[in-house]
């Protein structure tokens, strides 16, 4: 293509009674997701956000737990877990645990929060690879941890 070419060449439009079919599906797709409220674009799909989770995930897994008698509690497949949720979903929640005499924490894989202000009730689900666990606890018997949570709904 020439330069003159490029410097006045004209757009070429579908006209008023020419409707294409790939104009009319993104059109149709766009009225669906503000309808819906969804996007195809996911902000999980990105690799930003994967990016992120990933150097959060490496930095606590990196963290020397102290005292060391809670780093077989806290270990750093934990610790990265946590991290990589904390960016993923702002927030990771885990059920305390005496297990064969040790302390231990499992992850919930969903939870319920239910009680007033400071008698909060959780009744977590934790997955397991026979099936899953639905338990409730007591405030003081989970692990919440948050990342810029709203004061307005603590929980």
């Amino acid at each position: 293509m020439k330069w003159y070419d490029r410097l006045f060449r004209r757009e070429k439009r579908t006209g008023a009674g020419e409707s294409s079919y790939t104009d009319t599906d993104t059109l149709v797709s766009l009225i669906l997701q503000q309808a819906t409220g969804t996007s195809l674009v996911s902000a999980q799909a990105t690799s930003g956000l994967e990016a992120a989770a990933g150097a959060v995930s490496r930095a606590f897994a990196s963290a020397q737990v102290q005292p060391m008698e809670l780093s077989e509690t806290l270990t750093p497949c934990l610790l990265s877990q946590i991290g990589r949720a904390l960016i993923k979903h702002g927030e990771w929640v885990g059920a305390i645990k005496v297990m064969e005499g040790s302390l231990t924490i499992l992850p919930a894989q969903t939870w319920t929060i239910t009680g007033s202000p400071g008698v909060w009730e959780y009744e977590l689900t934790l997955a397991g690879p026979s099936g899953t666990l639905t338990e409730k606890y007591p405030q003081n018997g989970v692990i919440h941890i948050q990342y810029a949570t709203d004061p307005a709904e603590p929980w």
